[in-house]
């Protein structure tokens, strides 16, 4: 009976703060001009599709995508909210069954998420970000936890941590780490880009290791910036077992950094410089094994960071950072993980092809996409301009025993101008267990009848995918209700 209850009761609230929130679903065998599924916003500038995220959060064997909604009105002016759509054999499902909400205003819940299963119980749990969320300090930011199970996410948080400093901005990133101290658990990283420590507002990465009983209320490592406004924890993520030691490792992006020049007389003001701290018995250490910075001034490199898998089959995981550029252009970057020391060179790259573009602004991991045995990456193109100024796109580069090819094996265009398609992307997992990986990505700038709504895709990976994809967005609103 309180199973019954449960769910009569998820059911209001989804219905009660979401009713409008349209989505589209449907079933295909090769990839096609338009999304698998897409879900839009139902309020003007509520930036839906800021973030995705995806996870099987109720262990039905599918993965389920989150959407994030950073200035939704839940009932509490622009307090954010995070969306979930359950995947099944069919697809993602047209309504969302789960709704979560900042309730504060302005403090900009769903900013960025992340799952994984931090409790161990077989049930991914939800990471969600609000760095401008304030209790007793203005702009401290807080993450915020949601334990899985089998009737999918717990209604209200399990856990949340505040950084407790004004100004801070705690969980601008967060990061379902992996396992970095192999305990069985999977860890999570939460970045406060502004956090003041001993270099000033360098910013700073808080680690808590998972347990059965969930997470701690004080860090177990915390990773400080080096370097006053540099931003490190702009971005974290999860790297992989990079070395192949058995650990898994931690990628932070600090892309205003200012790095010395060639010949050392001056400094690159904002070229960027990205870290990878690597796991052990003891968790990550506190200072990097491995560091790689941008080669000119404004570079902003290690604005987004994020494991690419295994692209190459050596049972090393790689990674991705990327770089706006001065002309934000913008750019990706690949290194091949390796049990000797890595390279300082990355072993793939791509630049966006006009000023602008800001090719790698989002990059993630999409997994094997077309069940070759290599995974693939997904990089997000939001500036870029076709037949559309500033349509966005996304872009899907193959792996195989050299990694990554030169030319992307598939290309989705926003087809509409303004959209900012590709600012978000994400591995969306096997929503259909069709055995191929999936891909989401977010347009939070998507105009419906002139207004900017925002809106979320999500395309189903195929031995088929190797063709050029171009994007259709309805100019009519499907109504899912």
């Amino acid at each position: 009976m309180k199973h019954h209850r449960l769910l009569i009761g998820l059911a209001a609230l989804v219905w009660a703060v979401g009713a409008a929130v349209s989505a589209q679903a449907r079933i295909t065998t090769v990839p096609t001009a338009a999304p698998d599924w897409y879900s839009e916003g139902d309020q003007t500038g509520d930036e839906y599709g800021f973030a995705v995220a995806a996870g099987d959060v109720d262990g039905d064997g599918f993965s389920d995508l989150i959407v994030g909604s950073p200035k939704y009105d839940a009932g509490t002016y622009r307090e954010g909210a995070a969306f979930l759509f359950r995947g099944s054999a069919g697809g993602l499902a047209a309504n969302p069954v789960w709704i979560g909400r900042g309730g504060l205003q302005g403090g900009r819940y769903a900013h960025a998420l992340s799952s994984g299963d931090v409790n161990g119980d077989g049930y991914d749990d939800l990471l969600v970000g609000a760095p401008a969320y304030r209790h007793d300090d203005s702009g401290e930011g807080v993450v915020f936890l949601y334990f899985g199970s089998p009737l999918g996410l717990n209604p209200t948080p399990d856990w949340q941590y505040e950084s407790n400093q004004a100004g801070a901005e705690l969980g601008w990133s967060v990061s379902a780490a992996g396992d970095l101290n192999q305990d069985g658990f999977e860890d999570v990283a939460a970045g406060a880009r502004w956090f003041n420590g001993d270099a000033g507002s360098a910013g700073a990465v808080f680690i808590f290791y998972g347990a059965a009983d969930g997470l701690g209320d004080t860090p177990d490592r915390q990773l400080d910036g080096d370097q006053a406004g540099a931003g490190f924890g702009w971005s974290a993520a999860g790297a992989g077992d990079v070395n192949g030691d058995g650990y898994d490792d931690l990628l932070v992006g600090a892309p205003y950094y200012d790095v010395p020049s060639a010949a050392a007389a001056e400094l690159m003001t904002d070229a960027g410089r990205a870290f990878l701290f690597a796991g052990s018995a003891n968790g990550v250490g506190g200072a990097p094994t491995f560091s790689a910075s941008g080669s000119q001034p404004d570079d902003r490199f290690g604005s987004s960071v994020s494991s690419a898998g295994n692209v190459n089959g050596d049972n090393c995981a790689d990674f991705l950072i990327g770089a706006s550029l001065p002309d934000q252009r913008g750019a990706a970057y690949l290194w091949l993980g390796a049990i000797t020391p890595l390279a300082a060179a990355p072993a793939w790259q791509q630049t966006g092809g006009d000023s602008g573009d800001q090719f790698g602004y989002s990059l993630s991991r999409a997994g094997d996409v077309n069940q070759d045995g290599y995974d693939d990456v997904l990089i997000g193109i939001p500036g870029y301009t076709g037949d559309q100024a500033k349509e966005g796109a996304a872009a899907i580069y193959l792996g195989g025993p050299g990694g990554p090819g030169a030319v992307a094996a598939w290309r989705s265009e926003g087809n509409k101008a303004d959209t900012l398609f590709g600012a978000a992307v994400a591995a969306a997992g096997d929503i259909n267990q069709d055995g191929y990986g999936d891909v989401a990505v977010g347009a939070q700038l998507f105009r419906q009848d002139r207004l900017i709504v925002g809106r979320a895709f999500a395309y189903h990976g195929t031995a088929g995918m190797s063709v050029f994809q171009q994007q259709f967005l309805p100019l009519l609103q499907h109504d899912g209700y």
